[in-house]
């Protein structure tokens, strides 16, 4: 099931500011009026459209506008520490792209590379009016963050949409800075090489390489998950700190069950424990490689209650050491002195 952030929806209901009252907008979808620290986490998908739906045809054709102006990355819980401390516009877009499809299911964000710059791609369907409104606030939310978390202003070339042109759009070009087309292929906010090398105002790059604080970090920068086998190593690699995560575990995180999980990977041939096994090696290789951390704290990342336990995995994946491939990594490069 998709299902939406809370505290997004919460975000949504404080723009909006039509005769229907914020508390039984909230109410309706199982939120409190008060944030309580028992809140939901995320909410049904469809319930957070509906809501969306209530709240344009009942004076909130603006909302889109007004959720631009009231969002704020430190109300945007995770999502917001990641742009902020991101070092700059481009690896937080990637960075945020990544959070919303692990966090959300909803939605799914990708920075695609083109000459001269890159394209934010929103990908989410748009067949009832509360998805096309979504959709509008999700990319005038990214623009409005952008423009708070980068060191110099960050203007898009152009925005667009996939949903045909509203009758009145003239908030649109105040709203994003630049072109706003409709009917377009796909939901996409462009930007120049300029605007992504933009460093952010913190560009705290060690925070940033913890975040979302999950040990499979460093194993994104290498690998994209975009099959269910890759969606399956990325799950089992953000909880291989605390061990080998039981198929239930990743099923569920993927919003599917075990008995689902099993039978797709069956199709293509494939084993869940083959897929654990994958991943374990490739969060020991990458942490080996471009880390310094020590043997015992990687054999715990790759999911390993004891360094010896690691080092005979390795060996049995690679044929050599974890000493040996560090030591091979360290190496000087160049002429030996005589």
């Amino acid at each position: 099931m998709a299902l939406q952030s809370a505290s997004v929806v919460r975000l949504l209901v404080s723009a909006y500011a039509g005769p229907l009252e914020q508390d039984q907008l909230l109410a309706s979808v199982g939120l409190p009026v008060e944030p309580r620290a028992d809140d939901p986490v995320v909410i049904p998908a469809d319930d957070a459209w509906g809501l969306v739906e209530r709240m344009a045809t009942h004076g909130g054709a603006d909302l889109p506008v007004r959720f631009a102006a009231v969002v704020t990355p430190d109300r945007y819980g995770v999502l917001g520490l990641v742009l902020e401390t991101a070092t700059c516009v481009r690896e937080a877009l990637e960075r945020s792209a990544r959070w919303y499809r692990a966090a959300t299911g909803s939605a799914t964000y990708e920075l695609r590379e083109t000459t001269g710059g890159g394209e934010l791609v929103l990908r989410r369907d748009h067949h009832r009016p509360g998805l096309r409104m979504a959709n509008e606030c999700g990319l005038a939310a990214f623009v409005a963050m952008l423009g708070q978390v980068a060191a110099s202003p960050v203007r898009p070339r152009a925005v667009c949409f996939r949903h045909q042109r509203p009758a009145s759009t003239a908030d649109y070009r105040r709203l994003f800075g630049c072109p706003v087309g409709f009917g377009a292929p796909e939901n996409v906010v462009v930007l120049d090489e300029t605007a992504l090398r933009t460093p952010t105002r913190l560009a705290d790059e060690g925070l940033c390489d913890h975040l979302p604080l999950r040990p499979g970090e460093a194993w994104r920068r290498t690998h994209e998950a975009t099959t269910l086998e890759g969606r399956v190593r990325e799950a089992v690699v953000d909880d291989l700190g605390g061990g080998v995560p039981r198929m239930t575990l990743t099923a569920s995180r993927l919003g599917m069950s075990e008995r689902t999980l099993q039978r797709r990977l069956a199709e293509r041939g494939m084993a869940y424990s083959g897929l654990v096994d994958q991943a374990r090696r490739e969060v020991a290789e990458v942490l080996l490689v471009h880390t310094d951390s020590p043997f015992a704290e990687i054999a715990q990342l790759a999911g390993f209650s004891e360094q010896s336990a690691f080092c005979r995995a390795f060996r049995r994946w690679t044929g050599s050491t974890p000493s040996a491939v560090r030591a091979a990594v360290t190496a000087p490069v160049g002429p030996t002195p005589s």
